[in-house]
Formats: structure tokens, C-alpha cells, sequence
């Protein structure tokens, strides 16, 4: 990746903070000077150290991504599912399944910020998998209209009706992905990650996610979705064109709180230059400088809703 460090990202967003705070101090200041500092407040003697709370389910058995990770060897390299091996052996996803519902919210509560999120991910990918292998081979629903390809968009409301149980609640898709992650975390490389069994979704990645390393995986996530033309980003020198993925055009505000850059990158709307500079960081070193110095209009790739499976032997 072109200016590759799994923090550059977080340094982005200290920087426009701090340039933001020093616009505003400056705004405030005496016409007389500044003001001598006050002498500082006695330092409380630091917390002492704790480990992080490990992962348990509610029967205090430590909780694993193992069945999950059995459940994602049908996924291959390039993120394609072998619905039908998965469909004839389901047991691995149902027990993944039965771990989410069973898990309880105060063991859940404990775990750090990123162990939090790893558990979303893997929740909502596993369970758009459940949906599908649940109703294999699939059959177009009544209300599916005849020019959807076969896909996922065949199951009369797996995003917003069907109901799932997890942490011993009732959710569905859609609450994982907007209320719960997008509500409650501020980490946009999400969208690489969240997986709706489309082909142009990002890679199905085939590992879990998990804490520890949830980090260097969004990274990882996001860099093999930018750099792919069909479905991430392409660039048309030529035409004076950005193609972006539609992820980007619905999800693209996600990306200011974290990516919108200082200067450059055009006179494009904000989750415009936002998404761009966040693409930029995965990039060659020649397509991040065209992104943040050309002159280009940026346009949407079409988006293949077609199901993400391996092709039959």
C-alpha cells in the first residue's frame, strides 16, 4: 500500500483535531497576549493495570471463533462460498449461530472496543450466510422482482424483517450494520468488511475477525477492496474519471469523521474527498498522487448483486 501504517489513519484525524483546536483557540484569545497558564492540578496517581477481560461465554467457557472458522473453509481465496457443501452441512454456522444468541450482554460489555466490533462483523456475516444456506437452493420470492439476478436480494426481507438472536436479543441485519455499528463505533472500514453475499461486495474474508488483530484485518480488508477495479475503485485517466463502489455513494458520510482531508483531492463533496483520501492510503504511490492532486470527476461502478458463489466443478 502506498503510505502503508495501520495508524495513519487515526494520525489523519489528530491532526484536523488539532488544526480545528488551534483555529479556535487563536479565535479566543486576549488582544493583549495569551494568558500565563494556571499552575497544573495534582496528578492522581495512575489506575494500576489490568488485562483485558477475555472472551467467555455465559457459562464462563472461553469463547472462540473456532466454528466460525470450521464454517469459513467453504470460503475460498477469493472470497466466492461453496453454498452447496455449506448448505449440506450446516452444523458449524448453526453452532456459531447458537454462540451469538447464548452469549451474555455483561460478559459482552467487558471486552475491549475492537473485540466488540470483530463480534458484530463476524455476527452479520455469518448470519447473511445462515439466511442463505437456510433457504437453499434458492428460490425467488414473490415480491423479488424478475430483474434481480439470483442473489440474496431473493430472500423477502433478510435485511430488515428477518429476525435473529443475539447476545439473547432480537436483531435483524440491518440493526447490526446501522444501529448497532455504525451508531455506536466510529470505524468506517467496516463497509470492507460487512459481507451481503453479493460479488460486488468486499472479500468474504475466510478467517474470523477478531480483536487482537481487527486492526491490521480492516486495513486488509480495505486495501484488497480498493485495489480491485471491478468492484472498489478504478481509475480512467484517460476519461478524467474516479469510479468509486456504490458502498462508498451510500456509506461514503461514514468516512469524514475519519478521512475528510485538509486540502487536495478536488472540489468534491466532503464523503467524496473523505472516501478518496481513505482509498488513497492502499493505493500505489502514483494513484494516491492522482486522487490528490488531479483533476477528475468522480461516478459509481455499477453493482453486481449476484450471488457470491463458487462456480460448480
Amino acid at each position: 500500500m502506498a503510505n502503508a501504517s495501520s495508524h495513519q489513519r487515526a494520525l489523519r484525524s489528530i491532526v484536523s483535531g488539532a488544526f480545528l483546536l488551534g483555529s479556535l483557540t487563536a479565535c479566543f484569545e486576549p488582544a493583549g497576549g495569551s494568558v500565563a497558564p494556571a499552575d497544573p492540578a495534582p496528578q492522581a496517581d495512575p489506575a494500576p493495570q489490568t488485562d483485558p477481560a477475555p472472551l467467555a461465554d455465559t457459562a464462563g467457557h472461553p469463547f472462540t471463533y473456532d466454528v466460525w472458522g470450521r464454517a469459513l473453509q467453504h470460503v475460498d481465496g477469493d472470497g466466492l462460498v461453496d453454498y452447496a457443501a455449506l448448505a449440506a452441512d450446516p452444523s458449524d454456522l448453526r453452532a456459531f449461530s447458537e454462540q451469538l444468541a447464548n452469549l451474555s450482554p455483561e460478559t459482552f460489555d467487558a471486552w475491549d472496543e475492537p473485540a466488540r466490533i470483530a463480534f458484530w462483523i463476524n455476527a452479520y456475516n455469518a448470519l447473511t450466510l445462515l439466511a442463505i444456506v437456510d433457504r437453499w437452493p434458492l428460490a425467488q420470492a414473490d415480491t423479488a422482482p424478475s430483474t434481480h439476478p439470483r442473489g440474496i436480494r431473493w430472500i423477502d426481507g433478510v435485511w430488515d424483517d428477518l429476525p435473529w438472536t443475539v447476545l439473547g436479543r432480537t436483531v435483524t441485519l440491518d440493526d447490526i450494520e446501522h444501529q448497532i455499528l455504525r451508531q455506536e463505533f466510529v470505524e468506517p472500514r467496516i463497509h470492507a468488511a460487512l459481507v451481503c453475499a453479493a460479488m460486488s461486495c468486499p472479500t468474504l474474508r475466510d478467517t474470523a475477525f477478531e480483536g487482537p488483530q481487527l486492526d491490521d484485518q480492516l486495513d486488509d480488508q480495505m486495501e484488497r477492496f480498493v485495489t480491485n477495479a471491478q468492484t472498489g475503485l478504478a481509475i480512467d485517466r484517460a476519461g478524467g474519471r474516479v469510479l468509486l463502489s456504490k458502498i462508498f455513494e451510500w456509506y461514503g458520510d461514514d468516512f469524514v469523521a475519519t478521512d475528510l482531508p485538509l486540502e487536495g483531492y478536488g472540489a468534491h463533496a466532503p464523503k467524496e474527498r473523505a472516501t478518496l483520501a481513505a482509498a488513497a492510503f492502499f493505493l500505489s504511490d502514483e494513484d494516491a498522487a492522482f486522487l490528490e492532486e488531479a483533476d477528475y470527476a468522480v461516478g459509481y461502478l455499477d453493482y453486481d448483486w449476484s450471488l457470491n458463489e463458487q462456480e460448480a466443478p
